[in-house]
């Protein structure tokens, strides 16, 4: 199951193909977590214009976490831990697909992002440590350091890259809607002076 080159190297646990499925679902995890981060922000300050609207949205995340973690790294111990990571992406996919279903019909409110966040934050509490005691089952003693190691690199590089993902399409998003607004104003402006060069005729 494992790959001379891989074990010899930095990605030797990788070529635990479990592991390796497991890591994969993580980065991109993390990913998504990270994108709902930056995504609720900008657009907290978009419907609000203040910064503590920002704070107030990931204030419950943080709470979640901070407040639920012991409680997730007991039940990870004592669960499922493949249920525990099953029920958390489920959750976390829903609040997604709700929060993009408001924003696409433009009818977002500040608490819906709270409400979202908080939710996320308490599936991240349970998620969090169930991964990470997986990797335990998962992998022979010798290769743990390694996929602990490794675990934190799919964190540390889905910091950096998911605001580089999720910005671009809140860019596009308020271009298209300013296109938009221009293109209207310049319809009722154009309406308007058709009406008045109508008027000034008869």
């Amino acid at each position: 199951m494992r790959s001379g080159f891989l074990v010899r190297g930095s990605f030797a646990a990788l070529a635990v193909r479990n592991y390796a499925i497991l890591w994969t679902g993580s980065l991109s995890t993390f990913t998504a977590f990270f994108m709902s981060t930056i995504v609720q922000a900008i657009v907290a300050f978009e419907l609000t214009g203040k910064n503590g609207a920002v704070g107030f949205v990931l204030l419950g995340q943080g709470i979640a976490m901070a407040v639920l973690g012991p409680f997730g790294g007991a039940v990870a111990d004592r669960a499922s831990k493949r249920l525990v990571s099953a029920i958390g992406a489920a959750v976390i996919t829903a609040v997604f697909v709700v929060i993009g279903a408001l924003l696409a019909a433009d009818a977002i409110a500040l608490w819906h992002l709270a409400a979202g966040s908080f939710v996320i934050g308490t599936m991240f509490a349970f998620m969090g440590p169930a991964r990470q005691a997986w990797v335990v089952d998962l992998v022979e003693e010798d290769l743990r350091p390694n996929a602990v190691a490794l675990n934190q690199v799919a964190l540390n590089a889905a910091r950096i890259w998911a605001p580089a993902i999720g910005g671009p399409p809140l860019l596009s998003r308020k271009i298209v809607l300013k296109l938009l607004k221009l293109k209207a104003n310049e319809a009722m402006s154009s309406g308007a002076s058709e009406t008045s060069s109508s008027g000034s005729v008869t």
